[in-house]
């Protein structure tokens, strides 16, 4: 009996080739597969091979194709009772697994691992007393269901396959490779090193699913994340591509915080997800507010109702309060500072750190930031003129201007170089603008 599939020949054994060695568990997959098959009904395979129905069968076609099954047991009647879901796509019917898997077996004997192979299969059961062949104990604790393909983690985490295989890429999930397989399929996934990185995941979830427990709006949200209230996952942490990098753990300890200090109170209520309505210039007044739930200086005035975030009131009047009071002058990103003066985000970093711009350090989303306070950007402007904005002013070019300095023995301030002969962030002070410009051009400038 022989199969009707192009199958690659084994070497002699004494030529044993490559020696690199293989994952016994092809083979083992193989037995479960043709045990599975042997209590099928007997059917006709393309008409030219019938379906094992025993085990005997099975092995006959085995031997038929592998002259290495030589010395592996002719009656293997024990049912092997695990799986390693190292199988085809479901897609396949019962004789295409079949194939499937003798097709693998014999491309890795063609390959040259024939001792490998020998030895994998030898290693894999053990004869008991019973004259029954058993696998062995040690290998059916370590092995049983132990993988997952690269699809079934990706559903299981509701994540997208090429996510997964950016985790194999890093070296952040244990795996094996099955040869002569295509790179999605041929690795499997270690099922307890998938369980690990999905206890680290479960906790947070999306923008969306968070809007919808929490019944704040993006915006909203967007203000709890900026002052780092809600923990996030940043890229390349975060290891995903969705955008599921909210806690759902500091959601809930708020929302237990808020619920837990609530106080009755009598007067105009505000609800919390209409603060971000109350922003203000003064963003560090705004920032107050939201981390005055966090401190405790800002409590519930509404004990009853439901325990949505977004629906505890507060009073107005307390609200206002602390908007009203401010700490401290408006500050501004420097993303923001940079669509002021039209010119790169780059550019403004530097000048900060050259100390052209003062700033202040603030905390946003738990990381370290500069924010430039609003005197200090006028005191900038007073000081120094960008030199494209001037270009653009006299109707000229930026480069035609800087020789016009340069010819005047003047000197530019806060540039750098961003690429071989070019240069971004040229500044000139004010004062030197009279030695530069005729009268009429200095005024308007």
């Amino acid at each position: 009996m022989r199969l009707a599939m192009d199958v690659t020949p084994c070497p002699p054994m004494q030529d044993f080739g490559n020696t690199e060695p293989i994952q016994w568990s092809n083979f083992v997959t193989l037995i479960e597969f043709l045990y599975a098959h042997s209590k099928q009904t007997k059917q006709t395979l393309t008409g030219r091979i019938s379906k094992p129905i025993s085990i005997d069968d099975s092995l006959e076609i085995v031997q038929g194709v592998l002259p290495l099954f030589e010395d592996f047991p002719t009656r293997v009647k024990e049912l092997v009772k695990f799986r390693l879901d190292l199988a085809a796509p479901d897609i396949f019917s019962a004789e295409q697994r079949l194939g499937y898997w003798i097709k693998r077996l014999s491309n890795l004997c063609g390959s040259g691992r024939y001792k490998e192979f020998i030895q994998a299969a030898r290693d894999a059961v053990t004869e008991y007393s019973d004259g029954k062949y058993h696998i062995n104990d040690k290998v059916a604790n370590t092995e049983k269901s132990r993988y997952l393909s690269i699809a079934q983690m990706a559903k299981d985490l509701r994540i997208h396959e090429q996510t997964v295989m950016k985790m194999v890429d890093r070296k952040e999930l244990r795996f094996i490779e099955i040869p002569h397989e295509s790179k999605t399929r041929r690795i499997l996934i270690d099922k307890f090193s998938a369980e690990e990185m999905h206890e680290f995941l479960k906790t947070f979830i999306t923008k969306t699913d968070a809007m919808h427990i929490t019944g704040l709006s993006r915006r909203s949200m967007g203000y709890f994340i900026e002052y780092g209230i809600f923990d996030v996952l940043e890229e390349p942490e975060v290891r995903l591509t969705s955008n599921r990098t909210i806690s759902a753990t500091a959601i809930e300890v708020l929302t237990k915080k808020l619920a837990t200090e609530a106080q009755s109170k009598e007067g105009p209520k505000i609800r919390l997800k209409n603060f971000a309505a109350r922003m203000t210039t003064n963003a560090t007044a705004h920032r107050t507010l939201y981390l005055s739930l966090v401190n405790g200086s800002l409590t519930v005035a509404s004990p009853t109702g439901d325990n949505k975030l977004g629906n505890f009131e507060f009073l107005e009047s307390e609200v206002t309060k602390i908007l009203q009071a401010g700490n401290g002058e408006p500050l501004l990103k420097i993303a923001g500072v940079a669509n002021m003066l039209k010119i790169k985000e780059e550019v403004i970093r530097f000048w900060v750190k050259q100390g052209l711009i003062r700033s202040v350090e603030s905390i946003l989303r738990g990381q370290k930031v500069n924010l430039i306070p609003v005197s200090a950007l006028a005191e900038f402007q007073q000081t120094y003129i960008v030199l494209s904005t001037l270009a653009d002013q006299l109707g000229t070019s930026s480069r035609m201007l800087l020789r016009m300095i340069e010819s005047h023995d003047l000197k530019t301030v806060g540039s750098f170089d961003v690429g071989e002969g070019v240069s971004r962030g040229y500044l000139i002070e004010v004062t030197q603008l009279g030695k530069l410009l005729l009268p009429n051009q200095a005024k308007a400038a």
